[in-house]
């Protein structure tokens, strides 16, 4: 039984973690959450059943309906836009369909001339979503080709998937002017948080600070507390920058 819910170990760790993943890690996850167990070697009948259980559950509950926002997020994220998680070609296509006609409203209101396409994609060293998805990531490029008058949406679909552990935002920022309308509806699916997480630990810090003997604060005292708490570590982190240079 252990080595059917191992894999759980290192699933809550990639969707709560403290950099608050987004919404586009939830189906890959998952889809490789279900294939780590159902490759663990299980005698138990008993054990079997409840393996059984979960993946059952699982798929029922994720992969059975159209996958909708969470799809959609995932082709955003330049590690899963392949959405190779997505089995059911028709659900695929569907979500691919729907994208293509948002990305056509946007293109149409924003026209932008096509730029050039370099290759600025940084080495990643190892990290716990790499390592989750080894089988799919480890050492993937973004490979750069001939771009042969595509546009964004096209070209964007040919590119190749990038390392489990790059930084999804940072890969986009690098690249917006290549991709100016696919960068509007990435910016627009990728806020939206993996899980109720970031949400649970606002109201639980918001807790810690009124108390029985802080009644008296008011609401936009307590705004702006639990907002410097939120920008203390890049505080820390500027102070170290300017101590060292």
């Amino acid at each position: 039984l252990y080595c059917v819910m191992s894999p759980f170990v290192p699933l809550g760790a990639i969707l709560g973690a403290t950099q608050y993943p987004t919404l586009s890690l939830v189906l890959p996850t998952l889809e490789e959450l279900k294939r780590k167990i159902a490759h663990v070697h299980v005698t138990d009948p008993l054990v079997e059943s409840v393996r059984d259980v979960i993946l059952d559950v699982i798929e029922e509950r994720w992969f059975t309906r159209v996958p909708g926002a969470a799809a959609k997020t995932a082709f955003f994220d330049p590690r899963f836009k392949k959405l190779t998680f997505l089995t059911n070609n028709d659900l695929r296509n569907l979500v691919l369909d729907e994208l293509q006609s948002e990305y056509n409203v946007v293109k149409a209101q924003n026209p932008q001339p096509d730029a050039a396409m370099e290759d600025v994609t940084p080495p990643e060293g190892p990290g716990p979503i790499g390592s989750f998805f080894g089988h799919v990531t480890a050492g993937a490029r973004l490979l750069i080709g001939d771009r042969s008058n595509m546009g964004e949406w096209e070209w964007y679909q040919r590119l190749n998937e990038i390392h489990g552990d790059a930084d999804v935002f940072k890969w986009w920022q690098a690249r917006k002017h290549y991709f100016p309308n696919l960068f509007i509806l990435a910016m627009r699916y990728l806020c939206i948080p993996a899980s109720s997480i970031p949400s649970e630990r606002l109201f639980s810090s918001a807790g810690n600070l009124v108390s029985e003997k802080r009644t008296r604060l008011q609401g936009d005292t307590i705004e702006q507390i639990l907002f410097l708490k939120s920008c203390i570590k890049y505080q820390e982190f500027n102070c170290i920058l300017d101590f060292e240079s």
